[in-house]
């Protein structure tokens, strides 16, 4: 009975040196990691860095902390996308959208998302909504992922519509010159298709894939003299990757 009072007695000691052990195990934490802005920023600086899980992982500790932040969630989710975890990326997205039903952009990145997963009419319906944002429109970013949803989908009249949209916004937004040339290829207007490649060749030099493309284009047209200084490029570029290979077989073709 002695033993069971003094247990009753010493409860409030226990409970007082457990609040101030936890206290002080508390206080070794940094100030900084408890503050959720904070662990957003270092998120972004390993974001821009290229270091992909560490800034995956302050985003997410910036969120137990803040979870209703929607720039985070974008973030969170762009880390995702570009370590391949479009699942993940998705979800991410999702929350953004659900914590801010204007953000624009996060709806573009979940289009992007889509278009990566080869969900072609989710995308589409993602990127046509952030399209209708009138500042977020003002880029050329969307109009040329729905120019690419377009083209995968068979309909490449709308995709050279949406790139020439692209470029209207920049013209020097090179990759959709790029793009252009791949429509045209399937509306078979190789003239037209070579004008982009070329272009597009004079902005991203030694790029294998479009000197490749550039090339394959000519060798179509039956302009083998003009085809040969491209695929050669290639092969010199890439002799055993695919560009290189391909670019080989053109090579022996040729008259």
């Amino acid at each position: 009975m002695k033993s069971t009072n003094r247990s009753r007695r010493d409860t409030p000691v226990l409970l007082a040196v457990l609040a101030l052990l936890a206290a002080c195990a508390s206080s070794k934490v940094p100030a900084s990691q408890k503050d959720p802005f904070y662990l957003y920023q270092m998120g972004v600086n390993h974001f821009q860095q290229g270091h992909l899980p560490e800034a995956e992982r302050y985003f997410k500790d910036s969120l137990r902390l803040d979870p209703g932040n929607f720039a985070t969630w974008n973030h969170l989710g762009l880390a995702q996308l570009l370590q391949g975890k479009s699942k993940e990326a998705e979800t991410s997205f999702r929350k953004a959208i659900e914590r801010n039903s204007s953000f624009a952009d996060a709806r573009h990145n979940l289009g992007v998302t889509y278009l990566q997963m080869g969900e072609l009419a989710a995308a589409k319906e993602a990127l046509v909504l952030a399209k209708q944002d009138t500042v977020f429109n003002q880029g050329p970013a969307v109009w040329r992922n729905l120019g690419l949803v377009e083209m995968r989908m068979g309909a490449p009249g709308e995709a050279v519509a949406y790139f020439n949209e692209a470029l209207a916004r920049d013209k020097d937004y090179a990759i959709a010159l790029f793009d252009r040339g791949q429509a045209y290829e399937q509306m078979g207007e190789a003239e037209k298709a070579v004008a982009d490649y070329r272009a597009y060749a004079e902005v991203r030099k030694d790029d294998p894939e479009a000197l490749f493309h550039l090339g394959r284009a000519l060798v179509n047209l039956r302009r083998p003299d003009e085809a040969r200084p491209p695929l050669e490029r290639v092969k010199l570029l890439t002799p055993a990757g695919p560009y290189g290979v391909e670019a080989a077989k053109l090579l022996a073709i040729l008259p």
